[in-house]
């Protein structure tokens, strides 16, 4: 069994508050290693999810589906090649699609058995305790993250430069073509 870190960075629930989370916090984010290989910075949250119903009277109204559904938003750094753009490829932040392995959001609630199951299910590994500690999600980030973002913008940097010098290249034939022109006129004259 692992534990899974977690830095809680929005306020603590207050002692008298009637919030129905065993969480403690309004908003925790953890670093891991998703079960596609890609390293994913997850931010939690809960919120009442709502859902749209067809009143009596034919109208369209909301209520409260979930008054503890999780929030969560997912970042990673992929490459892109971007094969239509002048400015050639690069690397970047994104969102993560949670549903491209199989996961959606819908079916947990912002408590730590569902935060311990999402984590799980995200990794494919059982996770089973909760430890909030900021300097070790750091840590994580540092080791599981910044790695990839590092060699991917590098990887963008490169391709970029090599871009660039093949542009340089046809500039400068442009240019010689242009002088030699220009040669053969003032041979003319």
């Amino acid at each position: 069994m692992k534990t899974a870190y977690f830095d809680p960075r929005g306020c603590d629930f207050w002692a008298d508050e009637k919030y129905i989370s065993d969480v403690g916090n309004y908003r925790l984010v953890a670093c891991v290693m998703a079960k596609n290989g890609e390293p994913v910075i997850i931010e939690f949250g809960g919120w009442q999810r709502r859902e749209q119903y067809v009143s009596k009277n034919g109208k369209t109204k909301t209520r409260i589906a979930n008054e503890n559904a999780l929030y969560v938003n997912g970042e990673h750094t992929c490459y892109n090649e971007r094969t239509d753009s002048v400015y050639g490829p690069e690397a970047g932040c994104y969102g993560f699609n949670f549903e491209s392995i199989g996961i959606d959001e819908k079916d947990y609630d912002y408590t730590r058995a569902d935060l311990l199951r999402f984590i799980s299910d995200v990794t494919g590994e059982q996770y089973d305790n909760i430890v909030f500690d900021r300097e070790k999600v750091e840590e994580q980030i540092e080791a599981i993250y910044k790695p990839v973002e590092r060699e991917l913008y590098g990887k963008a940097r490169e391709a970029r430069q090599k871009i660039e010098n093949e542009r340089e290249k046809e500039r400068e034939a442009s240019r010689e073509k242009l002088r030699l022109r220009l040669k053969e006129k003032q041979m003319e004259y």
